[in-house]
Formats: structure tokens, sequence, C-alpha cells
């Protein structure tokens, strides 16, 4: 009978982390948006900015839309452990899409900045690194369901690209607060580069939220 109640549980949790990894993959492709917006910047390209807000917007209903169904699926009253670690996940998750939005309205109010090569290399290689830390972050849940010790070792990458892209960030206003750049500019670029940092700095939360579940099932059936 506890066995049977603890397969049911672990069935559900189950069933959480692959609707959880459904909703990482729609922050997957919002990120990959907001990387193509940052390029057209970039490029002094403003042309398709907007219908590429647009589409991130979407993911962040949808969002909200897979946030309340998780919800739902969380308020089942059956036994369900680690209730409030799955809870503390789909929040955090719900946080970085919104901040992908709020940080793609920042890249259209910068669209009149004129980026020189060298700035745009470094804004270019923290959207890069940004990318891998958000792919491996949903590898990360992925592995929740197949052997959380792999699960582990991508908390520790995300940590890793979270440092990276501080110090990134950080280089890159050094180099901005040397240019001769009106007041108004480098306050919208420091915006921007404030939003990737967020999302960086939301991505190493996930990664804690997964930790926490992760320890918890390497010591389930």
């Amino acid at each position: 009978m506890v066995y049977d109640r603890i397969q049911k549980v672990n069935q559900i949790q189950m069933r959480i982390i692959d609707n959880t990894n459904d909703y990482m993959r729609k922050i997957h492709s919002a990120i990959l948006i907001l990387s193509e917006m940052v390029d057209d910047l970039i490029d002094n390209n403003s042309e398709n900015i907007q219908d590429k807000l647009n589409q991130i917007s979407q993911f962040e209903r949808e969002g909200e839309d897979m946030k309340n169904y998780l919800f739902d699926e969380l308020a089942t009253p059956d036994l369900f452990l680690r209730r409030g670690d799955f809870m503390r996940l789909v929040i955090t998750i719900n946080q970085i899409v919104d901040k992908i939005e709020g940080t793609a309205y920042r890249v259209k109010r910068c669209k009149n900045w004129k980026i020189n090569d060298k700035v745009g290399a470094q804004v270019k290689k923290i959207m890069e690194t940004l990318i891998k830390q958000i792919r491996i972050t949903k590898e990360m849940i992925f592995t929740l369901t197949q052997n959380p010790k792999e699960t582990l070792k991508r908390v520790k990458n995300v940590y890793a690209l979270e440092q990276d892209i501080d110090k990134l960030r950080r280089d890159l206003m050094e180099e901005l607060f040397d240019l001769d750049i009106d007041t108004k500019t480098l306050m919208q670029a420091r915006d921007l580069l404030d939003g990737l940092e967020n999302i960086s700095n939301l991505s190493e939360n996930v990664a804690d939220a997964t930790r926490i579940i992760a320890v918890g099932r390497r010591g389930a059936p």
C-alpha cells in the first residue's frame, strides 16, 4: 500500500516535470527571438523588431496559461511530496518569460542607439552566453525524469554561466562609460544589459529550485 502510494506520487511528479519541460521549450524559443532582436539592433535594422516583440509577448501569454495549468496540477488532492519545491520552480520559470518580454521592450527603446563594432561584439557575446545558459537550464529540467545526477551537473554549469554573464556585463558597462554617448542612450543601454543580466540571474534561481527537487528525486524509487 505504501509502495503504491509512493509510485502514484512519482507518477504525478513525472507529469509535472514533463509539462515543465514544455514550458522551458517555450522559454528557449523566446530567448532565441530576443537574440534576433538584439542582432537587429546591432545591425541598425528596426524593421522587424515590433513583429518579434509581438512573438515574445505571445510566448508570455502562453506561459501564463501554462503556469496556471501547472498550479492546477500541483493542487491535486492526492498526497504530493515536494509540492512547494515544484511551485517555486514553476513561479521562477514564469518570471524568466516575463523578464524576456520586458527586455524585448528595452531593445525596442534602444532602436536609435548606433552601436559600434566593438560594443556590438560584446553584446553578442552576452547574448550567446545567455542562450547557452537557457539551453542548459532546459536540459537540466529534462534530466530530472532520467538521471538526477546529470541534473546536478547541469546546475553547476548554469551557475558558472551566470558568473560569466556578470563579468561580460561589467566589462561592457566600463566600455560604454568611456564612449562619447548621450546620457539617455547610456541609460537605455544600461537598462537593456540589466535585463539580460536579470534573465541570467533568474536562470540561476531556476537551477536552485531544480537542485532541491533533484536531491529529493535521487532517493525516489
